[in-house]
């Protein structure tokens, strides 16, 4: 039953009405919010605003407040700052988002609220200025002051703004909050996938510490995700739950919204996952920007023969191209030992021809332990001689790697590939604007590759985020990459030529090869006769002598 405030208009002594209204002020949110701050729309119907405002006036230390869109949680949360405020001047309000740009909203319309109210301000002169703008000492869009006890009287070091923003990421480390307001942390932009809504998890988890011990924590918010804080922290705090439908199917918020405004914002929205989450508080599975990097696209196989890529209008050797190799790396387990949590190796090989073209040569993602890991790389090199291998930094690996260099004798040309924040997800749908100047080699079935994006995109897409990685590595090649590139072909084909031989003709050659450089005079005039040799024009092509054991 909501209070009846009428016994305020028959005070006549104005004074004791002044303190009438200072009182309600500090101890009952309602009335703070509709008869001090204009709230004037506030539900008198239902007691969705009232006893949202009489849980909160208990101060609880942990409050989640779950509420439809639309329905003044922000609003509400805004005022019960304010109301902080009175009851603490030197109160260290912090509010805050998953980002602080969010956040910094949120204050600037704080600060507004509370220069704007002259009834709020004659009644507290004590607290805040009459023209803040000019008299506060702090007063800026992301962090205000009010007035406060000095410094030297309140007895204590360091001290944050009144009031100030703060983001989740990064954490606002060394701000010890007397008072927190969370809102929109769980949003549009962090609920796209498993990667994102753990690191908001995590954040959330860091964050308590920094916190004084007794400072309120009140968190507003609606539904996206059934793993998203939101939905983790209903089971361990006082949660106040309204969707705008009741279970018998009347609306909580009549006044704004009845049943035919309802009923017409179904079906503008048309997508079940918002109206599920926003208003009537329930996760479900999105499906807008879940299948958006691979929705109605059209994939380019082409044949590579002889170490030709083979397209429609023309013939491309692999060694007019530059080869770029990404390495997604796993954690760490072999196929034996993996489990569901566990990352798999995820590698793409690329070949870029001078127009800028893409050839994927080979897209895989396997368990891998370390030490199976390294022989990968060196086997991935020896394959196709690449510019580069890139790899995302795993600093477990970096002792592994120096060894394998060492015990080989030889080292391959490693970078490394930064995330820089950004989540896997949104590396693959950067691949959107590219794929049709994307060709894959025509053993590859892409198809198979990428339906794990739907059914688990945290591990089953590491061969897909390879490929994305390939934005920040694959260029065009210059006319020295080129001619680099040409030597290595070379070597590996007189490799595999030779290797192609019979055993008798592949010792004769490599006897050969064993005695004629120790008669050459420079490496130039050696690789000349070589040359010679393979085009069948050197007169010792037959003439190899052998020693009695030979």
């Amino acid at each position: 039953m909501i209070n009846n405030y009428s016994f305020i208009e028959s005070i006549e002594d104005q004074e004791l009405k002044r303190e009438v209204l200072r009182e309600l002020a500090k101890t009952d949110l309602y009335f703070l919010c509709k008869f001090i701050m204009g709230y004037r729309d506030m539900e008198v119907r239902t007691d969705i605003h009232y006893r949202l405002c009489s849980e909160l006036d208990a101060n609880p230390l942990r409050y989640l407040v779950l509420i439809f869109r639309g329905a003044f949680k922000t609003s509400i949360g805004m005022v019960k700052c304010i109301q902080w405020l009175l009851n603490d001047q030197n109160a260290q309000i912090g509010i805050g988002s998953d980002v602080k740009v969010r956040a910094d909203k949120r204050v600037w319309d704080l600060r507004d609220m509370i220069a704007r109210n002259e009834l709020l301000k004659e009644l507290f002169p004590e607290i805040f200025y009459e023209n803040p703008e000019i008299n506060a000492d702090l007063w800026r869009i992301d962090e205000f002051n009010i007035k406060r006890t000095e410094r030297q009287d309140r007895g204590e070091g360091f001290s944050a703004p009144s009031v100030s923003s703060f983001g989740l990421d990064p954490l606002p480390a060394g701000s010890h909050f007397t008072h927190v307001l969370l809102d929109d942390i769980e949003n549009d932009g962090n609920q796209n996938n498993d990667e994102q809504i753990d690191k908001l998890n995590r954040n959330m988890g860091l964050f308590f510490p920094l916190l004084r011990p007794t400072a309120p924590v009140v968190m507003l918010g609606t539904i996206y995700s059934d793993r998203g804080p939101n939905t983790i922290y209903q089971s361990r705090w006082q949660t106040y739950k309204r969707a705008v439908l009741t279970t018998d199917g009347r609306p909580t918020f009549p006044s704004v919204y009845p049943l035919s405004v309802i009923e017409r914002m179904k079906t503008d929205i048309s997508d079940n996952y918002v109206w599920l989450g926003q208003y009537m508080l329930k996760p479900s599975m999105r499906t807008d920007k879940f299948f958006y990097p691979f929705s109605g696209q059209q994939f380019s196989y082409v044949p590579v023969i002889d170490n030709c890529i083979l397209r429609s209008t023309h013939k491309t050797s692999l060694a007019d191209c530059i080869t770029y190799i990404t390495i997604d790396p796993g954690g760490g387990a072999g196929l034996g030992d993996a489990k569901a949590n566990i990352d798999k190796v995820g590698v793409c090989v690329n070949a870029v021809d001078n127009s800028g073209r893409w050839c994927i040569l080979d897209l895989f993602q396997q368990y891998y332990t370390d030490e199976q890991f390294v022989d990968l790389l060196f086997s991935l090199y020896d394959k196709w001689h690449p510019y580069s291998i890139a790899i995302e930094k795993m600093p477990h690996l970096d002792p592994y790697i120096r060894l394998a260099f060492q015990t080989r004798g030889r080292s391959i040309p490693l970078s490394e590939l930064k995330p820089n924040r950004r989540p896997k997800s949104d590396r693959i749908r950067a691949l959107g604007p590219l794929w049709k100047s994307i060709d894959f080699v025509n053993t590859l079935n892409v198809a198979q590759h990428i339906s794990t994006w739907y059914t688990d995109q945290e591990h089953g897409v590491d061969d897909i985020d390879a490929l994305a990685y390939q934005i920040d590595v694959a260029r065009p090649p210059t006319k020295e990459m080129l001619a680099d590139q040409r030597v290595r072909w070379e070597q590996h084909d007189e490799k595999r030529l030779v290797a192609a031989l019979p055993q008798l003709e592949r010792e004769e050659h490599e006897y050969w090869l064993k005695q004629k450089k120790k008669s050459f005079t420079s490496d130039q005039e050696f690789d000349n006769e070589l040359e010679a040799f393979y085009a069948g024009e050197s007169e010792d092509y037959y003439d190899v002598e052998y020693d009695e054991e030979g």
